[in-house]
Order: C-alpha cells, then structure tokens, then sequence
C-alpha cells in the first residue's frame, strides 16, 4: 500500500538531456508555390530532453522537451521560365517544444517509441521576392511580390507523431528520430503552395547510473540498502550514514527524498 501511493506522487523527472549531433541530423525543406518547386537542407544542432521510467531497463519514455535549430540558411530558387522567378531564403531556423516539461510515458516496442500530438512553435525569417509574371499573380491571390515573414509569429502547431529508436550501448543513452512536416504557406491561400520536408535527429548523451547505487548494473536490496541510509528528507543533505561516493539524489534536486525512492522503485520493482 505504501509503494503503491509512493508511486503515484508527483516527483520531479530525473530527465536526460540528450546533444543533437549536427555531423549526422539534417533537415530538408522543400517549398512549392504555384507548382514550382524548389529544396534545400541544413544540418541541425540542438537537444531532446527525455525521462526514462527506469534507466537500467527502461520500459517507456517521456519526451519533455526539444530545440533544434538548421545550422546554415536555407535558399530557394523558383524558376517560372518566361513567368519570372521566385527568390526565398529562410534563415536562424528553429523548432522547439509548445509546452516542455512533463509528459505521459511512452512505451518502448522493439527498441523503439512514438510521442502523439506533440506541441511545437517555430521560430525564424523567411525573405523572398517575386520578379516578372509571376509577381502579378501572386497579387492576385493578396500576396505581396516581396516581404519577410517572422515564423514566430505563428501559433502553436502539432506534430501528430514523434517517432524515435532508443538504445542503450555502453553507458551512452541514444536516441535517433524523423519529424515529417507538411504545411500550407498560408492557411487562408491553401492554393498558394506548401513548405514540407523532414528533420533527421540523431541525440545521444551519457546513461546516469540512476538506482544502481553499488555499479553491479541491477537495482536490488544492497542498493535499497544503500539508499536507506543516504535517505534524508526533502530539503535535507543526504543522510549522515550515507556510504561516501555514493549519490542517491536520482532526480538531481540536491537532497534525497520520497521524490528519488520513486525513481529507485521503479527499478526495484522489474
């Protein structure tokens, strides 16, 4: 009875953030406009943070937070022939997390996780100019021939899925995904054109031993041990018999507290 309420407490995430590696995560954008189209890629930097519901053997993940950001600008050339070109450059490119913090467990199927309707903003410019005919049709439909648009002025979207792989591989926590988008240019012009393409993510960042107090790679009753007697109470330092090297403050908030035996049993108990 004690466990089971322990387990339903609300305890602050032991998360792991994870670095995006720029050498192999990249994005492509593709933009159309009246049927002309036109791609370009970057790599991306940034960071996924993630909780695991046991580090040792997780079973599920929660995704708390993202920030991924293109390196380098990216530059459209649409070619109408004898109607005229469109020039367009898209620069400080940047999606992040609506809403980070925590989020519902997601399990782990075969090595790998899927994060429903997750809420996202874009930050960013795009500049473009439209030269010749086509310049008068798209005032035709109420676009200017030119004009830079902040995409941080947009509202909040929702990526209908996150997918990812998720792996443990010698203490190092990796994570690779794919985001897949596809937008109207403009919602109230649909047949304006479209901005799709796909982001691929590839994030890793060092395995925190979690509940594994005494590094034999379990969490069994010589670390429930161990974790007795570094129990203090929130807001307390660790208790006084706690074995020295070992830290069993697991959600990283500088005490050891019904917050961190949350943590512990869930690995105790597998």
């Amino acid at each position: 009875m004690i466990c089971a309420l322990l387990l339903t407490m609300a305890a602050a995430p032991a998360d792991i953030e994870l670095t995006i590696d720029p050498n192999t995560s990249r994005i492509d954008v593709e933009l159309c406009v009246q049927d002309e189209c036109d791609s370009d890629q970057s790599s991306i930097s940034g960071f996924l943070t993630v909780e695991l519901d046991c580090p040792l053997d997780p079973a599920a993940v929660a995704l708390e937070d993202f920030d991924v950001v293109a390196d380098q600008p990216l530059e459209f050339h649409l070619d109408y022939g004898f109607f005229g070109d469109i020039f367009a450059d898209a620069r400080d490119l940047r999606l992040f997390h609506a809403q980070p913090g925590d989020q519902p467990f997601n399990p782990i199927i075969d090595g790998s996780f899927t994060a429903n309707n997750v809420p996202f903003l874009k930050d960013g410019v795009v500049a473009y100019l439209a030269e010749g005919l086509i310049c008068g049709i798209l005032r035709n439909l109420g676009v200017p021939c030119e004009d830079e648009v902040d995409l941080g002025d947009d509202p909040p979207g929702i990526l209908d899925e996150v997918s990812a792989d998720i792996a443990i591989e010698e203490g190092v926590l990796r994570i690779s995904g794919r985001l897949d988008f596809d937008e109207p240019l403009d919602p109230e012009n649909p047949e304006l054109g479209r901005i799709t393409g796909f982001a691929i993510m590839n994030a890793s960042a060092p395995l925190p031993s979690g509940p594994d107090l005494d590094g034999d790679k379990d969490a069994d009753l010589a670390d429930m041990r161990a974790f007795q007697l570094c129990f203090g109470g929130s807001g307390n330092p660790p208790g006084e018999a706690c074995p020295q090297g070992v830290n069993a403050d697991l959600d990283n908030d500088d005490d050891v507290d019904l917050d961190d035996y949350r943590i512990f049993f869930r690995c105790f108990a597998k």
